[in-house]
């Protein structure tokens, strides 16, 4: 497995692009979509899928720009995607509502190699974990 990260934003995000066995997915797009796409391509790779954490705005503004047809959410923040009222985009001078098909996880979805957790839903929705 071969992980980039790139800190994004006025917020400094941590945007995640994880290739490995099960294809590259770009984790928290949070906004500068030709800066993944610039790090995705320089590492020979393509995007298969684009993950959140969380649905707040820091965390999804690049992720209709990134050329997929879908993007993994954990259920109780599709609307967060959807909503700039609910994203928090609103409160900084953008109005971001997701129009990509969502894929929604939930507790215990093998993805990725990984096992989805849900931990809550108000700061970080969904971690990764990998049992050894």
């Amino acid at each position: 497995m071969q992980v980039v990260t790139l800190a994004l934003g006025n917020l400094g995000t941590n945007c995640y692009i994880v290739h490995n066995e099960k294809g590259t997915f770009v984790i928290d797009p949070a906004c500068d979509a030709d800066k993944i796409l610039s790090a995705v391509t320089e590492n020979g790779w393509q995007v298969d899928g684009v993950v959140f954490t969380h649905g707040h705005y820091d965390h999804i503004g690049a992720a209709d720009e990134l050329g997929v047809e879908c993007v993994y959410v954990h259920a109780e923040d599709e609307k967060l995607y959807r909503q700039p009222e609910f994203n928090l985009s609103v409160h900084f001078g953008a109005r971001f509502s997701g129009a990509k098909e969502c894929v929604l996880l939930k507790d215990g979805d093998a993805f990725m190699g990984f096992t989805v957790l849900h931990i809550g839903s108000v700061v970080v929705s969904i971690i990764f974990a990998k049992y050894r």
